[in-house]
């Protein structure tokens, strides 16, 4: 692996967006922002990766748009695979034959693919006829023994259909089943947020289905849940850390990447000094203190937890400062119905 100089630890992961291009139009798209920026060059994406693990960096997950339609995406897995590093690719599965099947397993690589409900809400979001492609993509994977995992969003629209995309998983053997409550960017709304209560009981549902077949749960953005699910059947990130680094398709390190805020450029400076510059931004160093204001100052899982997703709460309150507004907690405190809270 590559070596850091020990003044600044690297990121554990990087999640790397190729690409803002993509072959579908969903309505809960954030990356549809990138589509007028300019790509970095396949010799500017391989100097990116070498740098990154140069810097210590050990896993890279390639996301977009669809990465599988970007031409450099199988150099930029090759070169990782030679250099030890660890990848995965976030996919919506319509680019996944066969042959592409057994290239991602030859090169290790671990597959997110986007499993949005049953038939019925995954076309509602992506549009009619990519629920075969997605059931395709997944026998491919299977069948050519693909590492990977189901990414479902959490949306108005999915919230009856949470047990369809567990029994997908399960159905087609995926290693996780994993959950992400819709944030409002691009071409996302707030009006597909569900209520907090409803959104609770969505994300319990979908943890307890997922316990039931026997497949491991995963939580993304919503450290909230901490708060109501035992880390023994499920397991819930943290949003406000140093461990990880977004990156969109010109280099520049991002806020988070939901969020316009370019806080360094790697093209430029090289991952090592931008991570660095990342680190001091006072953006960066805002959304690692957690909110001190109520309900989080007395929360039991405060330390953890930090106020939530900063993302949905600039977005949804128009503050970095303000809790997240679906968590369950926040919602009853608002409305002075907050009770004392044990795990």
């Amino acid at each position: 692996m590559g070596q850091s100089d020990g003044s600044t630890q690297p990121p554990d992961l990087l999640i790397w967006i190729l690409t803002g291009k993509c072959n579908l139009a969903c309505s809960h798209c954030y990356a549809s922002r990138f589509r007028s920026l300019r790509e970095l060059s396949l010799a500017e994406a391989l100097k990116v990766l070498r740098d990154a693990w140069e810097a210590g960096v050990e896993y890279v997950s390639f996301t977009g748009g669809e990465p599988l339609l970007h031409p450099p995406l199988f150099r930029l897995l090759e070169e990782a695979y030679d250099l030890g590093v660890g990848v995965s690719i976030v996919s919506n599965g319509s680019t996944i034959s066969r042959e592409t099947a057994r290239r991602l397993s030859t090169l290790e690589v671990h597959v997110y693919l986007s499993v949005d409900g049953s038939r019925v809400s995954h076309e509602k979001l992506r549009g009619n006829g990519t629920w075969k492609y997605v059931a395709e993509a997944a026998a491919h994977l299977k069948d050519e023994d693909v590492s990977y995992s189901t990414i479902t969003v959490l949306a108005r629209e999915t919230l009856r259909h949470l047990g369809e995309a567990v029994e997908f998983a399960r159905r087609f053997d995926a290693e996780e089943a994993c959950i992400i409550p819709v944030i409002p960017s691009g071409k996302a709304s707030a009006s597909m947020l569900p209520p907090a209560e409803e959104a609770l009981k969505g994300i319990l549902s979908f943890v307890e289905a997922c316990n039931l077949a026997g497949i491991p749960a995963e939580v993304w953005c919503a450290p909230y849940m901490r708060l109501y699910v035992e880390p023994s059947k499920a397991a819930v990130y943290r949003c406000r850390t140093d461990h990880v680094a977004d990156m969109d398709v010109e280099g520049n390190l991002l806020l988070c990447d939901v969020l316009d805020f370019r806080l360094a450029n790697v093209r430029r400076e090289g991952f090592a000094k931008a991570w660095e510059t990342y680190l001091q931004h006072p953006f960066h160093q805002e959304v690692g203190k957690p909110v001190e204001s109520e309900p989080c100052s007395s929360c039991p899982v405060r330390s953890k937890c930090m106020g939530g997703c900063y993302a949905r709460a600039l977005l949804v309150e128009g503050s970095l400062r303000q809790p997240d507004p679906l968590c369950p907690r926040v919602e009853a405190f608002r409305k002075g119905e907050l009770q004392p809270t044990t795990l």
